[in-house]
């Protein structure tokens, strides 16, 4: 047994548009929003939808376009999880994001998360095998109500700014990991061995798992090559309350968990593997106390 560690989700990144350049909300409570990532196509172009039209927005500039995904979902029509704060995940963001489609991943409804072949991250999925840990890293600053008037950008990230902290907001025990490719006429992707030689497993996995591989972010996608793990649904959650990983603020030092989880050692976003199992279960203890 092993445990990755993976950045997901907003943070104050300058490098990538798709991360909205602001933190998700972490409450007095523990309680906190997860703010999924921008659908994305090679890093810059995301969409917008304004009235009936789909708009393609690259480099700040809007233009019609066709839609690369079957995901409908925006950041102004999926309900926030504390109604006290925002009644949409949009109220957490600048206002320029309220029409964009969201890439819904890690998928904590159906307990999926992939992530394109091509880049360092995406590798680290094709090394988890059954009965292994993912755990899930958002950054996360306090909720402070005057940083969401008006809703712009620059408040939001003064607000945030040295605040934002690492935690823990969910995690699978992986049921599996596949290689996926799936193409225009497809609706379910051929899936390999990450590691194999390529023959396709498909007829060996269960119709269930099929179904949900199916509604990831992905497979949504006209055509896209990626790893994907797969969570046991009786294992694996989106957490009530998140756990701190990290101190605020950069170089993010490890908080007292974090110091028993992957040492004393900085975690500013990436990945982290745990090969310890005294480690991985403080973690798990950790997170199942958080439900």
């Amino acid at each position: 047994m092993k445990a990755l560690l993976i950045h997901v989700g907003a943070d104050q990144s300058k490098k990538y548009r798709m991360t909205l350049g602001v933190n998700g909300p972490i409450f007095d409570d523990g309680t906190f929003e997860f703010i999924p990532i921008l659908e994305f196509y090679y890093d810059d172009t995301y969409f917008l939808r304004k009235e009936e039209h789909d708009i393609i927005v690259q480099n700040g500039e809007e233009q019609e376009g066709k839609l690369w995904t079957l995901e409908t979902r925006t950041y102004s029509k999926i309900e926030a999880r504390n109604k006290s704060f925002g009644k949409w995940l949009s109220d957490y963001l600048p206002q320029e994001y309220d029409y964009a489609v969201v890439h819904f991943d890690p998928d904590f409804e159906r307990f999926t998360y992939g992530d394109g072949i091509g880049n360092s991250k995406a590798r680290q999925i094709s090394y988890l095998r059954g009965g292994d840990y993912i755990f899930f890293v958002a950054s996360l600053a306090p909720y402070i109500k005057d940083a969401y008037f008006g809703r712009d950008m620059g408040l939001i990230r003064y607000n945030q700014k040295r605040r934002m902290a690492k935690y823990v907001i969910g995690y699978f025990k992986v049921q599996a990991t596949y290689a996926a490719a799936k193409t225009p006429d497809d609706q379910t992707p051929l899936l390999c061995d990450p590691l194999g030689n390529g023959d396709s497993l498909n007829d060996k996995i269960d119709e269930d798992t099929l179904n949900r591989i199916r509604n990831n972010a992905h497979t949504k996608r006209d055509e896209d090559h990626y790893f994907i793990a797969v969570g046991y649904p009786s294992d694996s959650a989106l957490l009530t309350r998140a756990v701190k990983l990290t101190q605020n603020g950069s170089p993010f030092r490890p908080s007292a968990v974090g110091k028993k989880v992957f040492g004393d050692v900085c975690y500013p976003r990436g990945v982290k593997w745990v090969y310890d199992p005294n480690r991985i279960q403080v973690m798990l203890d950790c997170c199942r106390s958080c439900l």
